[in-house]
Protein backbone atom coordinates (compact mmCIF):
# COMPACT_ATOMS: atom_id res chain seq x y z
CA UNK A 1 0.00 0.00 0.00
CA UNK A 2 1.56 3.64 -1.26
CA UNK A 3 1.62 6.42 1.38
CA UNK A 4 1.51 9.83 -0.06
CA UNK A 5 3.26 12.63 1.44
CA UNK A 6 1.70 15.62 0.45
CA UNK A 7 3.89 18.20 3.05
CA UNK A 8 7.32 19.20 1.41
CA UNK A 9 8.45 19.36 5.49
CA UNK A 10 7.15 16.02 6.13
CA UNK A 11 9.44 15.16 2.67
CA UNK A 12 12.30 16.96 3.47
CA UNK A 13 12.57 15.36 7.52
CA UNK A 14 11.94 11.93 5.73
CA UNK A 15 14.96 12.62 3.48
CA UNK A 16 17.56 14.15 6.00
CA UNK A 17 16.23 11.20 8.64
CA UNK A 18 17.14 8.55 5.28
CA UNK A 19 20.21 10.06 4.85
CA UNK A 20 21.45 10.45 8.40
CA UNK A 21 20.69 7.01 9.24
CA UNK A 22 21.95 5.70 5.78
CA UNK A 23 18.21 3.54 5.25
CA UNK A 24 15.77 4.10 2.34
CA UNK A 25 12.88 6.95 3.32
CA UNK A 26 10.52 3.72 3.54
CA UNK A 27 12.93 2.31 6.07
CA UNK A 28 13.50 5.63 7.64
CA UNK A 29 9.84 6.61 8.02
CA UNK A 30 8.62 2.94 8.94
CA UNK A 31 11.21 2.97 12.03
CA UNK A 32 10.07 6.67 12.72
CA UNK A 33 6.67 5.76 13.03
CA UNK A 34 6.91 2.15 15.00
CA UNK A 35 9.30 4.55 17.47
CA UNK A 36 6.66 7.52 18.11
CA UNK A 37 3.63 5.10 18.40
CA UNK A 38 5.63 3.12 21.08
CA UNK A 39 6.65 6.18 23.31
CA UNK A 40 2.41 7.30 22.58
CA UNK A 41 1.57 4.23 23.48
CA UNK A 42 4.12 4.19 26.68
CA UNK A 43 2.70 7.69 27.79
CA UNK A 44 -0.57 6.73 27.58
CA UNK A 45 -0.15 3.64 29.43
CA UNK A 46 1.85 5.91 32.51
CA UNK A 47 -1.24 8.25 32.70
CA UNK A 48 -3.22 5.33 32.61
CA UNK A 49 -1.76 3.71 36.34
CA UNK A 50 -1.37 6.84 37.48
CA UNK A 51 -5.43 7.56 37.07
CA UNK A 52 -5.94 4.05 38.69
CA UNK A 53 -3.36 4.68 41.28
CA UNK A 54 -5.12 7.88 42.05
CA UNK A 55 -8.21 5.56 42.05
CA UNK A 56 -6.73 2.93 44.31
CA UNK A 57 -5.72 5.61 46.72
CA UNK A 58 -9.45 7.68 46.95
CA UNK A 59 -10.91 3.96 47.41
CA UNK A 60 -8.96 2.84 50.09
CA UNK A 61 -9.82 6.27 51.96
CA UNK A 62 -13.49 5.26 52.07
CA UNK A 63 -14.91 4.02 54.98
Amino acid sequence: MALSIKSPEADRLARKLAAATHESITEAVTRALAERLERVERRDSATRRNALRQIRERVSALP
